[in-house]
């Protein structure tokens, strides 16, 4: 079976929690037989860290020292995921507006499928990488499998705030932000949550 993982951050750029369950994934499907693919985000093509993939749909892939292989696709976002702090509404409003319609990631992720021609999708965080994937993934009849790791597809802050009650304007901006992310991103074949009270949240 052939399976490609996706995440917005991987490898040297991984920072969180996120990354280090794909990393560990991807070490135990390749040990186990599969051939496995991780894809993340890269600031530009040019980055070194893995394998890339250009906007033209082709992909060179890195070597597999630990039983799999890293490709890196350039969001061409203005500005990589997590360097949104200090900037300006406006700003972060326009790059979430980039990242939920950015169709040229999802055309280089698309390129990785001509490479391995996958039988399973399994998505992480795909904040940063473009929300068009699962579209596409659909499109092609691809089973896909997504790990829900925060509340990203709810808040854009990724963060639960319980107290003090939020603001009128915010649960607004909070239910748009859900509606939108949801009619974009759709129902993969699988979800799974790591806790029963994200899961019910």
């Amino acid at each position: 079976m052939r399976i490609i993982l996706v995440n917005n951050l991987f490898g040297k750029r991984a920072r969180g929690g996120a990354e280090r369950v794909v990393e560990v994934e991807a070490e135990a499907l390749a040990a186990a037989g599969y051939e496995v693919l991780v894809v993340s985000g890269a600031l530009e093509a040019a980055e070194s860290m893995g394998g890339v993939c250009d906007p033209g749909g082709k992909c060179k892939l890195a070597d597999a020292p630990k039983g799999y292989r890293h490709v890196q696709v350039a969001p061409g976002n203005f500005y990589f995921y997590g360097e949104g702090a200090g900037r300006s509404f406006t700003a972060r409003l326009a790059w979430l507006i980039r990242d939920l319609f950015n169709f040229s990631a999802a055309r280089q992720i698309e390129a990785t499928f001509r490479v391995l021609r996958p039988d399973v999708v399994h998505t992480h965080n795909l904040i940063g990488l473009g929300l068009q994937l699962p579209r596409l993934l659909r499109r092609r009849g691809i089973r896909h499998v997504h790990t829900v790791h925060d509340v990203q597809l709810v808040d854009s802050t990724g963060q639960i705030m319980l107290s003090p009650e939020p603001s009128l304007g915010l649960r607004r901006a909070r239910f748009l932000h859900a509606r939108l992310f949801s009619a974009v991103f759709g129902s993969p074949d699988v979800v799974v949550f790591p806790s029963l009270f994200l899961k019910e949240f």
